[in-house]
């Protein structure tokens, strides 16, 4: 398992756009630790109301919706 600090090394080569989607009420992945890795990767972060930690099936228009613009 990599270390914090490799993923934010691997995070911080990536040559495409980064977006990273968080659920507002997801426990496994609070809001602070997505603003880290997004910033890392110089990346978007996008906080998705009214969804855990699946966001893409409790939200799925917004899922789709924030994905789709990065795609575009």
């Amino acid at each position: 398992m990599a270390t914090r600090e490799e993923g934010r090394t691997t995070l911080q080569a990536l040559k495409v756009p980064l977006l990273v989607l968080v659920g507002r009420e997801d426990p496994l992945t609070p809001i602070e630790l997505a603003q880290e890795i997004a910033d890392a990767g110089r990346g978007e972060l996008v906080i998705l109301d009214g969804a855990a930690h699946l966001s893409n099936l409790d939200q799925p228009e917004a899922f789709n919706a924030a994905l789709l613009d990065v795609l575009r």
